[in-house]
């Protein structure tokens, strides 16, 4: 490796002095490079190993984190699906009830409307009967007066007539 390093620097040295150095001249700058880098690398090793240690603690959360969400949105999937599944049976028996609520109104309603009915009879009954005794009475009184007017003009048309009544009343008082 080290040889690969040296023919390479030798080659560029060379490409750019036009020929005029030797492979030594680049020893002191190589040098350099290495003392600087290496010791560069070596005040960032620890920082540069915590960064990574950290980021490694971080993306295992992280990853963690996702496997816990993985399984509770398998668990709310599969209920879901649980839900979908028995969907039909839900709606049916549904439909089932809404159709038995339907049944249970109309009877329910039908019997109503034939109480109410049996009420308005027997209310219309009950205002007819009214009616008629009060029609029944109107008469009565209208044809206790019509005759209590005709004998009135009979009796005072009659003068023999008047006198037979005045003596009947007197006597029985």
């Amino acid at each position: 490796m080290k040889y690969l390093a040296l023919l390479i620097l030798q080659g560029t040295a060379l490409a750019a002095g036009g020929g005029h150095g030797h492979i030594s001249d680049l020893i002191v700058p190589a040098g350099n490079f290495l003392i600087v880098f290496g010791f560069i690398a070596f005040k960032m090793k620890g920082p540069v190993k915590r960064m990574f240690d950290e980021n490694s603690v971080k993306v295992k959360e992280l990853v963690e984190l996702a496997q816990e969400r993985d399984k509770e949105a398998q668990i709310k999937l599969d209920m879901y699906e649980k839900k979908m599944s028995g969907l039909t049976s839900e709606v049916n028996t549904i439909m089932e009830n809404a159709q038995k609520d339907g049944q249970n109104f109309e009877a329910s309603y039908l019997e109503e409307v034939k109480e109410t009915m049996v009420k308005i009879s027997r209310d219309t009954d009950s205002k007819l009967e009214s009616e008629k005794n009060n029609m029944i009475k109107m008469l009565n009184t209208s044809l206790l007066d019509e005759v209590i007017a005709k004998a009135k003009s009979k009796l005072t048309s009659d003068s023999s007539l008047n006198k037979k009544t005045t003596e009947n009343i007197l006597a029985k008082l």
